[in-house]
């Protein structure tokens, strides 16, 4: 697991929220995100993950807004509802994924260094850093 760092260029950063980084959305509400490579989440190899989580004061109305993920490096994530985990399935209503190829493990890092992912939620966007940098 390798954690992406939040880029915290308007200064909308609120909290630590568990493994989240809570955010400022619009003037009046929030949101829980994070940016994490795994090596292995649930049926899924090798991916950058991106989600989004309505916080508990959030008035963010999750059904009705668009949302993407774009790497520097990749392009656009796919939006995944699903992830399979042994004999359970679990829900995700906003996590998004890109998969990376690759043959050795310690690969990723070169696979990740300089990457940028950013996450647009409507007309706002948040950005997350690769902690592998020249």
């Amino acid at each position: 697991m390798i954690t992406y760092s939040y880029n915290n260029i308007r200064n909308d950063f609120n909290k630590m929220w568990g493994d989240f980084m809570n955010v400022k959305y619009q003037a009046i509400s929030n949101l829980n995100v994070a940016c994490v490579y795994y090596r292995s989440f649930g049926n899924l190899k090798n991916v950058i993950t991106i989600e989004v989580r309505k916080s508990p004061t959030s008035k963010w109305k999750t059904d009705t807004y668009k949302i993407k993920a774009v790497s520097s490096k990749y392009g656009e994530f796919n939006k995944i509802e699903e992830i399979q985990v042994e004999n359970r399935k679990y829900s995700y209503p906003h996590l998004y994924i890109k998969e990376l190829q690759f043959d050795e493990k310690w690969d990723v890092l070169n696979l990740i260094k300089n990457d940028t992912v950013t996450l647009f939620v409507e007309n706002q966007n948040y950005e997350f850093i690769s902690p592998v940098r020249e």
